[in-house]
């Protein structure tokens, strides 16, 4: 029984890839809880802070109107 496996590339390769070279491929990450937990079976060691809430949520204030142009606040 034979496998197939598909490989999608972030980047193209840097030199040309001729049949016989060998390359090193590494899994990447998008530092988000559930790749930790998912793809890699890592959760235990996940560092990161997926709780806390995005900047734009701590620059908010209070309004009357839901306008968000970038325009003074006056």
């Amino acid at each position: 029984m034979s496998h197939v496996r598909s490989v999608e590339l972030w980047e193209p390769f840097r030199a040309p890839v001729a049949p016989g070279d060998m390359i090193r491929l590494e899994a990447g990450c998008d530092k988000r809880m559930e790749t930790c937990r998912l793809k890699f079976n890592n959760l235990l060691n996940f560092r990161g802070f997926p709780d806390i809430p995005g900047d734009d949520w701590l620059m908010s204030y209070p309004a009357r109107t839901n306008a968000r142009d970038g325009g003074s606040r006056r």
